[in-house]
This record gives C-alpha cells, sequence and structure tokens, in this order.
C-alpha cells in the first residue's frame, strides 16, 4: 500500500525512526506514484508543514490528490480475482458443530485485486434481504472514492461512494469468472470556495476551472426558491472530442450527483448547498 501523509512528512523532515526511513526509502523506488507524491512536497516549499509532524494542510492535501490523480487520468486497471487455495483435506464435523449450510449473516463472495495500484475489491452478500454490493479498498481514499467499476463482458458500470462502497442490483447468478476493471477519471475540477449568498432568495454567480493540462469548465451556480442549480458548461477538454459521451459526477462532501452528459457540452445537477466545496469528475464512455 502506498505510504501515508504524516510519514512523507516526516521522512523529508528527516525524523522518522531508522526501520521507518528505510521501509520509506525502499517503498519509494518502488513506487512512482508515492516518488511524485514526495516531489511536489517538495516543490509546496521547505515550510513549517512539511518539517513538521502535523497532518497537510488543505491546499497542500488537494495537491497531493491532484498528483495521485494526474498520474492515473483515464487508466483503466484490470482486476483479478484472488484464489485461496483450499485445505487438502475437509475436517470431520461433529453434531454440535452446527449444519454444514450454516453461514454468516454477510459473507465475502469473491475477492479481485491489482498490484499496482494496489487494489481490493470485495463482492459481498446479506442473506436476510438478498443484498449484493462491491466494496473498493485501497489506502488512498483518491483510488477507491467516486471511481467508476465496470463489468466489461456485461457493460455494467457502478460509482463508487465516498467510502468505495457501490450496490449491485443485478448480482450475477454466478462470480466465478466474472472480470472487474477500475477505471480512473479523465479529467478532474477541484473547487475549494464558492462565494454566493445563502440567505437570498434568488442568487447567481459563476467562475471558471482549469485544470493541470488545460481543461476548462465554467461553473454557473444559481440558487432559488425551490433548490440550487449548478450548470456546467465545458470549454476545452483535452482528448475528449464534442461527440463523445460524458459521465459527470459531482462531488458535494460525501454526497455525489451523476449526470450524463451524451454528446452534449453542458450538465446539470441540483445541489444541497452542504458544502461550497467541490469536485468534479469525467468519465469518457
Amino acid at each position: 500500500m502506498h505510504v501515508g501523509d504524516s510519514d512523507l512528512i516526516r521522512y523529508l523532515a528527516g525524523t522518522l525512526p531508522k526501520e521507518r526511513q528505510a521501509a520509506v526509502q525502499a517503498h519509494l523506488k518502488q513506487c512512482e506514484l508515492c516518488r511524485e507524491v514526495i516531489d511536489d512536497l517538495r516543490e509546496f516549499g521547505e515550510s513549517s508543514p512539511i518539517a513538521s509532524t502535523t497532518p497537510l494542510p488543505p491546499a497542500a492535501q488537494r495537491q497531493r490528490d491532484q498528483v495521485y490523480q494526474d498520474a492515473l487520468r483515464g487508466r483503466v486497471i484490470p482486476l483479478s480475482p484472488l484464489v485461496s487455495n483450499p485445505p487438502a483435506e475437509q475436517p470431520y464435523r461433529l453434531a454440535a458443530d452446527g449444519l454444514a449450510s450454516d453461514r454468516p449473516e454477510v459473507e465475502c463472495l469473491q475477492e479481485y485485486f491489482s498490484e499496482s495500484p494496489e487494489l481490493v475489491l470485495r463482492l459481498m452478500h446479506r442473506r436476510s434481504d438478498n443484498q449484493s454490493w462491491v466494496q473498493l479498498v485501497a489506502d488512498d481514499p483518491v483510488l477507491a472514492a467516486h471511481v467508476l467499476l465496470r463489468l466489461p463482458e456485461s457493460g455494467q458500470e457502478l460509482l463508487t461512494d465516498s467510502s468505495g462502497k457501490a450496490d449491485l442490483p443485478n448480482l450475477p447468478g454466478t462470480t466465478e469468472g466474472l472480470l472487474w476493471e477500475v477505471k480512473m477519471p479523465d479529467v478532474t475540477f477541484t473547487l475549494d470556495s464558492l462565494q454566493y449568498d445563502p440567505e437570498k432568495t434568488e442568487y447567481a454567480t459563476e467562475t471558471m476551472l482549469e485544470s493541470n493540462r488545460h481543461d476548462r469548465v465554467r461553473l454557473h451556480f444559481e440558487g432559488k426558491t425551490e433548490g440550487k442549480q449548478l450548470t456546467l458548461e465545458f470549454l476545452n477538454l483535452v482528448d475528449i472530442a464534442d461527440t463523445d459521451n460524458l459521465k459527470v459526477l459531482v462531488v458535494e462532501g460525501t454526497q455525489a450527483h451523476v449526470e450524463d452528459a451524451k454528446g452534449a457540452r453542458t450538465a446539470s445537477v441540483r445541489l444541497s448547498g452542504a458544502t461550497k466545496a467541490l469536485t468534479i469528475r469525467l468519465y469518457k464512455a
């Protein structure tokens, strides 16, 4: 798994214990993503946040997240089934052991994994209500939260929530042979603070966002009596044609709004207004 923020900060400051310092150094030799984070932190400056053991400030945290997103932009990550070898011999069962059909209420039906980046996908099932879901696990939430999961053979797509979970309403008859893949966003925009007056019955404001590679989107935020509306106008999307279909994900705190923009250059979502910070992720079909 990737090295945590506090260890990276202390590694740069030289305050890690010798054993941990050596382990982080060995990991950096193998992990391109963490090397890019280290380089980015160095560029951020030899300031007190890096030289201390305090957590990254919000601006540095967003910058670190952007490094991961840039490195993984548009990447499709295939997942392989994790197969465990069954015991050579089944033990004898006694009457006191219970029935062979006894199973826990919640089961992990199958696990899948990727080595680079390190991800684990668990296919879960609850017996009482016959509900199924998938849980994507990663050390860094950027790799698991609000990403697209796909079953390429059936064309089914799922978006994970802020915890890496996604409901699976149509569980195939058998989980054996399923092929899963993770699709990272093709474009990511981050809005730290949107200025507006929520006390007014009607208000409107507009702002422009630009990614590191000059993708640009205009945001029109409008509040009315019936609710808050965000309209996105995509002005320039690198490597995305006007005719491409997009899945637009607007993350507002832990809540995500999804909209399909089929060949259009605009998309609109209704916001709750719970936070002024937004993350916009675009997935090309």
